[in-house]
């Protein structure tokens, strides 16, 4: 599989030899993956591009520090993600291992960028196109609402794209698996997706799941069907271009159009689109169209795409004790080797400083730090008697 030629989805940080990097790939030398380079992708965080050694094709790979840190929330999200196994329209999971500082998740490579990225490129998508991806992300939301799980991530930009058969396919990738990716993309926090927020949000009173996500999903299409938000105003540039810059005045007059649902109808829009996003952008959620009123209107059926259904899934392929058992082996960080911390102090470290440091370093059998308590008369400075320091003690380096 060659590279993909969306390149601008995400930052070249450097090779898996440390070429512009300070330390080598955490995974370098794992037996089943080989890495190709480091991006930060906008909805999966920082990654790793890699390739399977047996198959040959490539993968995202995710790595997460290990630590106190990881949560009982990403047990959650790794127990909903594996849930999806097979869903043609989720980034699918493909595997999860450890090395001694991180918990990697193995993810499928979507190949094409997002959808927000398409919307940029090409502006406002013919109804047709709009639909057929609209309804890939309601069958994943559909899927996902089946399994308990709602007040997902609305972004376009965490709609990634695949190409399967020559057609574009999404790969919905709505799972935070740390705090600063929870705290971004809550969509009880107007942080992050403010475009996507509904007004329940904004004002604290929501108090269901679906009418959140039916409204974020009628954002999703309104900017799909014309190239920009629903609540911008007229003269406001396409959201994300490059000359679209956030003002505070502008940030409070989105949030009013929100608070209102203020927006204005798709020009040129048939009229069952327009029906459609009127009942999805309904300011109040109990007059807020439901999931299964949005599957049945004649837009989302029209076309020959027919009656909609979400897709089945297969089983999972790792049972919640052993997800349990990998998180809870996660937030123990393993013992650091004298490799360990000779990486970790080349980070942060210049070469002559991080030598003087590792001289000082001793580690126990089991891997542990040894140190010397600090000799009270040597730590201890002297005064003469105008006051001041005749002598510091050199302390006991550590042993």
């Amino acid at each position: 599989m060659s590279l993909s030629p969306e390149r601008e989805s995400m930052e070249l940080r450097g090779s898996a030899e440390g070429g512009g990097m300070s330390a080598p790939c955490p995974f370098l030398g794992h037996k089943n993956y080989e890495p190709v380079e480091e991006h930060a992708w906008p909805c999966v965080g920082q990654v790793w591009l890699a390739r399977r050694v047996q198959e040959g094709d490539l993968v995202l790979i995710k790595l997460i520090e290990r630590g106190p840190s990881v949560s009982s929330y990403l047990r959650s999200e790794l127990v909903l993600h594996s849930r999806c196994a097979g869903h043609p329209y989720i980034l699918q999971l493909r595997d999860v291992f450890l090395t001694d500082v991180h918990l990697a998740l193995v993810l499928e490579y979507a190949t094409e960028g997002d959808v927000a990225q398409l919307v940029l490129r090409e502006g406002a998508l013919a109804e047709p196109r709009a639909r057929a991806l609209f309804r890939q992300m309601l069958a994943a939301t559909a899927t996902l609402h089946a399994m308990g799980a709602s007040k997902r991530e609305a972004r376009l930009e965490c709609k990634l794209l695949a190409r399967e058969g020559g057609e574009l396919v999404v790969k919905v990738q709505d799972f935070a698996y740390s705090k600063t990716e929870q705290i971004n993309s809550d969509p009880n926090s107007a942080l992050g997706s403010l475009p996507y927020t509904a007004p329940e949000v904004l004002n604290n009173t929501a108090t269901e799941g679906e009418p959140v996500d039916v409204w974020g999903l009628g954002v999703s299409l309104y900017r799909m069907a014309t190239g920009r938000f629903p609540f911008e105003s007229a003269a406001t540039p396409a959201a994300g271009a490059p000359s679209s810059v956030p003002t505070r005045d502008g940030m409070q007059r989105v949030l009013s159009r929100i608070a209102s649902a203020e927006y204005d109808a798709p020009a040129g829009a048939s009229p069952e689109l327009r029906e459609l996003l009127g009942g999805m952008l309904e300011r109040l959620p109990a007059r807020r169209a439901a999931l299964a009123e949005v599957a049945a209107h004649p837009w989302v059926v029209a076309g020959g795409a027919g009656a909609f259904a979400p897709p089945p899934v297969a089983a999972p392929r790792w049972s919640e004790r052993e997800l349990q058992a990998l998180v809870d082996e996660a937030s123990r960080r393993a013992h650091l080797g004298h490799s360990d911390l000779e990486a970790l102090a080349d980070e942060v470290l210049d070469e002559e400083e991080m030598d003087d440091l590792l001289d000082e370093l001793e580690l126990d059998e089991e891997g542990q730090l040894l140190s010397a308590a600090m000799d009270d008369e040597q730590a201890a400075h002297e005064y003469d008697d105008e006051g001041q320091a005749a002598e510091l003690a050199p302390p006991h380096a550590l042993a």
